[in-house]
């Protein structure tokens, strides 16, 4: 299963997810519960304590994930195959019941990236060596070709694009947009913290901040659970959709996905 970002996905699907406790964890709200229960629990308070940065595929998930194992001394695991283990990491799976059921899943983040930057950063992952290596199938060279044969009819489904943010958000998850988190990443980092519980550390922040700038990724190795290379980081930032994305890609998509782009904000008329 490609997840988008690296080249060993997670070893399960969520059927195929180990005999897990069918309580309820506090990781989830119901509709109406307007505290989290999970707020201010520290990520050692179990030994499998974990953090999981929801989203889709290219919308700066490895980048969110190593500030915030920076910031709290956590290892970066595969949150979803990784049962036993405690740390921070990424899942790209839309939403499943099961996970209500993991006592693990303590704390959560949505990170939301307009859909057409998306696109656009996902086609020039295809591009690359690893991915083409993955997936010998793979032959979509141009962007439209990528989009109408491969992102929708595949990618879309199966990530439920329409509902994958709102399912996370409608159950408690806070949503940190990208391009927030890009214009003011010491602002939008330190609401974070806050809007989990954890303590503030303004010096530390900055610390993870200055340690975490785009030009520095580029030219430095990432190890999490698998290694990351600097390629990973192309080009970074906001609105390349509109100098890359084809006219007919982009009508396309702000039609087809008009919801889901104007309920995060995102202008369709620029």
């Amino acid at each position: 299963m490609f997840n988008g970002i690296r080249r060993i996905k997670h070893k399960f699907l969520v059927g195929d997810l180990p005999p897990i406790s069918r309580t309820a964890n506090n990781l989830f709200c119901d509709v109406g519960q307007y505290r989290n229960p999970s707020y201010g629990m520290a990520l050692d308070s179990r030994p499998d304590g974990k953090l999981i940065v929801f989203g889709l595929p290219k919308s700066g998930n490895v980048w969110l994930v190593a500030m915030l194992c920076q910031y709290l001394s956590a290892e970066a695991i595969d949150p979803v195959a990784n049962v036993a283990a405690k740390g921070i990491g990424m899942c790209h799976l839309p939403y499943s019941n099961e996970y209500s059921y993991r006592q693990d899943f303590l704390h959560a983040v949505y990170l939301m990236r307009d859909l057409r930057d998306v696109i656009v950063s996902y086609f020039h992952h295809t591009k690359r060596k690893e991915f083409r290596a993955d997936f010998p199938n793979f032959h979509y060279d141009t962007m439209e070709h990528f989009y109408f044969q491969w992102f929708l009819p595949r990618i879309a489904p199966f990530h439920r694009i329409e509902v994958h943010a709102i399912e996370y958000a409608g159950k408690g998850v806070p949503v940190v947009r990208y391009e927030d988190l890009s214009v003011d990443p010491i602002g939008e980092f330190r609401r974070l913290l806050l809007r989990l519980g954890f303590d503030l550390d303004d010096e530390r922040v900055q610390r993870v901040i200055d340690s975490h700038k785009l030009e520095k990724m580029k030219t430095e190795r990432i190890v999490f659970d698998v290694e990351i290379s600097p390629e990973h980081f192309r080009k970074g930032g906001w609105g390349n959709f509109r100098e890359e994305m084809p006219a007919i890609v982009r009508k396309d998509v702000e039609a087809r996905f008009a919801d889901v782009l104007g309920r995060w904000g995102y202008d369709l008329d620029c």
